[in-house]
């Protein structure tokens, strides 16, 4: 780091001890080397200072998900179908992983049990999940 910074390698030594003593940074020792972290609050206090932390969603599953949602939505024969196939259909949709990528995709977040509604009251279930995963 000090050549980087064109410092003297005693001046960040001597800096970053202070640091350590203030209470901002932490310290180990590998070798003969010492190496220096931000301490967690500190890093907390930097990234989020309001103190509200963002929700962590992994995006990859929740697309992969909604793109599977969108497909099948889109599928023009899925229109011409009873109400009790497409619920049928949306159910092997859901069950056939959509589900578990959306509840791991957003830690949680619970879709709730489909086996609790037969049939046709599936597709208002969907529709009010989806509602709540997307906050509509």
């Amino acid at each position: 780091m000090a050549s980087d910074c064109y410092f003297f390698p005693a001046t960040i030594s001597k800096t970053m001890a202070e640091m350590e003593r203030s209470g901002f940074l932490i310290s180990r020792t590998e070798g003969r080397r010492r190496l220096y972290s931000l301490t967690p609050e500190t890093w907390e206090q930097l990234f989020f200072p309001s103190g509200e932390r963002p929700e962590w969603i992994v995006r990859p599953r929740v697309f992969s998900a909604l793109d599977q949602i969108w497909v099948f939505l889109n599928d023009s024969e899925l229109y011409s179908r009873t109400a009790i196939e497409q619920a049928s259909s949306l159910r092997r949709l859901l069950t056939g992983g959509v589900i578990t990528k959306l509840e791991r995709g957003r830690p949680g977040y619970v879709f709730g049990d489909i086996q609790a509604h037969p049939g046709e009251e599936l597709i208002p279930l969907f529709v009010d999940r989806l509602r709540a995963f997307l906050r509509m």
